[in-house]
């Protein structure tokens, strides 16, 4: 279970995301709060894996939030979400602080995926920002090549079963084809669109729509 503290300061906000991340069994919102402060005393006394920060345009408290956690030793994660219209410099400026940066519109299950693979130690952009984003900050970003995914119609398939959380067993086995085949395909498919992992090349599916 993935525990995590939702920071934001937007009622309608709250109660949408509240129910957003209830609906996945595998999270539990574990606190809301408005500002760093409470973010601490909530990491401190309860099982904390994800910070969720929400923000209306980039302000400080993006930059508070994890700054706050690492000065007190909490060891839980941080993404933020911010408007799509936020600038390029201020979006540098705010990454190498963080953990994940989506949209504050970006699709749900992209958001759960995200939360997820953070709270496994990953480091997640949103497909939508990274062009926005000087991808040396970052250590890389999830994106792909640009234009079309160039894929085979098998790894099409393969891509369009990763948001579901499948194994490699499973998407074989609703695919109709072994394994070993399957991991290949995977390969193929995180090298084509220029990722790192899974969860990034399910985030990429869930953006251009290529979903079962």
């Amino acid at each position: 279970m993935t525990g995590v503290v939702l920071v934001t300061r937007d009622g309608v906000r709250r109660e949408g995301l509240l129910a957003l991340l209830g609906s996945d069994p595998q999270i539990e919102v574990v606190d809301c709060v408005t500002d760093e402060s409470a973010v601490v005393a909530v990491a401190k006394r309860r099982s904390v894996d994800v910070v969720l920060a929400d923000e209306d345009g980039l302000t400080t408290q993006a930059i508070r939030i994890p700054e706050a956690l690492h000065r007190e030793g909490c060891e839980a994660r941080c993404i933020v979400l911010v408007d799509r219209v936020a600038r390029s410099t201020v979006l540098t400026r705010v990454l190498p602080q963080v953990d994940g940066l989506l949209r504050r519109d970006c699709p749900g299950d992209l958001l759960t995926i995200a939360v997820k693979y953070v709270a496994e130690g990953g480091m997640f952009i949103d497909p939508a920002l990274a062009s926005a984003v000087v991808t040396s900050a970052a250590g890389g970003c999830c994106k792909g090549k640009g234009g079309p995914l160039h894929l085979t119609k098998r790894e099409a398939d393969v891509l369009a079963l990763l948001p579901r959380g499948l194994s490699n067993e499973e998407i074989g086995g609703e695919l109709g084809v072994g394994t070993e085949t399957i991991k290949t395909h995977v390969r193929a498919v995180i090298r084509k669109l220029g990722v790192r992992s899974r969860a990034e090349a399910a985030a990429i599916a869930i953006q251009e729509g290529v979903t079962y």
